[in-house]
């Protein structure tokens, strides 16, 4: 996580809000339910959706 331009590996409670970020920049974890809290040792899994267009390699007679 980055906080101003020092890189930390942790972060108090309500230290920082980040309204935007630059397309290359970095951030922590920003989440909409402000009510969840992280304890020491929880693990966060990230997944990213991407849409890709279906392709086919067969094109039948007709369309």
């Amino acid at each position: 996580m980055k906080q101003r331009t020092e890189l930390v590996s942790s972060a108090a409670t309500n230290t920082e809000v980040i309204l935007h970020v630059p397309v290359y920049g970095k951030v922590g974890i920003a989440l909409e339910d402000k009510s969840v809290r992280f304890k020491e040792g929880d693990t966060v899994e990230v997944y990213s959706k991407k849409l890709v267009p279906q392709a086919i390699d067969w094109y039948p007679p007709g369309f």
